[in-house]
């Protein structure tokens, strides 16, 4: 009986041993290498594409990178990845982007670094211009990405000259769709993002978001963004571009049709660390930039709060930006007769823009959520410009962690 218990214990011991490595091994980390294969599946929404290592994930860079676009097909993280601030290689170049769905299954990717872009050319503006993006996707396609955290990023975009639009969301640079595309269960956290370079073009725009750059939707076209956590800080420095379009959720998007967002919390820290006259125009809110067309943007149970280190007005003589909590600029596009329909339905927005100065210490703080244009068509429910949610905020609490309501935070399913 004595040599029976001797034997249980030494099997619960070395389970415990086995148990304590794996957890130890939980997070695999990347060396910088690129696998040959995927784990296994066949990329069917039953037997998905699985990637179990950090190799398997930039072999999909790879892959998307030189054509194979994985339209319809679906991929399944299955473990956490440290990318080790390996340099990354976004996954989707702009010529070629990502178009199937992949699944993040609440799985964590950490030390994501970045520090060379991709430049590709388009002629979507009426005449061949270079682009540039940065994410860990570049680019995706009428895609879904959902279940995900990334946590400690670093992005610099730097090193160009010549460019159309710089692109740069630390999930995503630039996702463009004619059909569906859909962006969900997504947390950043730990997020930096600097942006310094030079370029020839004044025309051009810097559109950088905590988890998307640049959202295009075309004619017949649905997007959807929900359950969002972003926390990020994003710099300004030397160089930029005419239009600065900054957001904590998305840097600038602009929609023929459906777009509905839903559920999210962004905290956002600008620093602008530059004072050059030709920088016309700046914009920075949870959205930089939205623009609405054919049908409704819905923006609903959203929190924001924005840091900046400079205080607007003309006494400070600084290069001119418009900051709001929720959206810095808004459009509202005509048709090809010269009338507007679709237009805008915000409900329970909530959040303030605090601004000091670098230099003086000035503190100033701002609570408008957006600005309208006079001819926009809009409705709106229950929104406050506020340092705290109101009691009656209409947060979900199934959805949202309101512990703290002058820090709310989006539950990851």
């Amino acid at each position: 009986m004595r040599k029976n218990f001797v034997l249980l214990l030494v099997v619960s011991l070395l389970a415990v041993f086995f148990s304590g490595c794996n957890n130890l091994e939980e997070s695999d980390v990347w060396d910088g290498s690129i696998a040959q294969t995927f784990a296994s599946g066949d990329g069917s929404e039953k037997k998905p594409y699985i990637i179990e290592t950090a190799s398997q994930l930039a072999l999909l860079a790879q892959e998307v990178n030189t054509g194979a676009n994985y339209k319809g097909k679906y991929f399944s993280l299955n473990r956490e990845l440290d990318l080790n601030s390996c340099e990354w290689t976004p996954i989707g170049n702009g010529e070629n982007s990502f178009n199937g769905f992949f699944d993040g299954n609440n799985h964590t990717i950490s030390n994501l670094r970045i520090t060379n872009g991709i430049t590709f050319s388009t002629d979507n503006t009426g005449g061949e211009s270079n682009q540039y993006t940065t994410g860990l996707f570049g680019s995706c396609y009428d895609a879904t990405i959902k279940n995900l955290t990334i946590d400690k990023a670093s992005i610099s975009v730097q090193n160009i000259t010549n460019a159309y639009a710089v692109m740069s969301g630390v999930l995503i640079g630039i996702i463009r769709t004619d059909s569906i595309s859909e962006v969900s269960n997504i947390n950043v956290a730990n997020a930096d993002i600097t942006c310094a370079f030079e370029l020839e073009n004044n025309t051009s725009s810097l559109r950088i978001g905590g988890i998307i750059g640049y959202v295009y939707g075309n004619d017949e076209s649905s997007i959807k963004m929900s359950n969002i956590d972003s926390d990020t800080s994003i710099s300004i420095e030397n160089g930029r571009a005419s239009y600065n379009l900054v957001g904590g959720i998305v840097g600038a998007a602009s929609s023929n049709n459906l777009f509905d967002v839903s559920d999210c919390a962004s905290y956002l820290s600008v620093n602008i660390d530059t004072e050059d006259s030709y920088t016309q125009h700046n914009y920075f809110g949870a959205f930089g930039s939205m623009q609405a067309k054919n049908d409704i943007v819905s923006i609903s149970n959203v929190f924001s709060k924005i840091t900046i280190n400079k205080i607007h007005d003309i006494s400070h003589g600084y290069s001119a930006y418009n900051a709001n909590a929720i959206i810095g600029e808004t459009n509202h596009a005509k048709q090809k007769d010269g009338t507007r329909i679709g237009g805008y339905k915000f409900q329970n927005l909530f959040g303030y823009v605090k601004q000091v100065d670098a230099s003086t210490g000035e503190t100033s703080k701002a609570t408008p959520l957006y600005d309208l244009p006079s001819y926009a068509i809009y409705t709106e429910t229950n929104c406050l410009g506020c340092e705290s949610l109101p009691t009656n905020h209409g947060f979900d609490s199934s959805v949202w962690d309101l512990t703290d309501l002058s820090s709310p935070k989006v539950k990851m399913n």
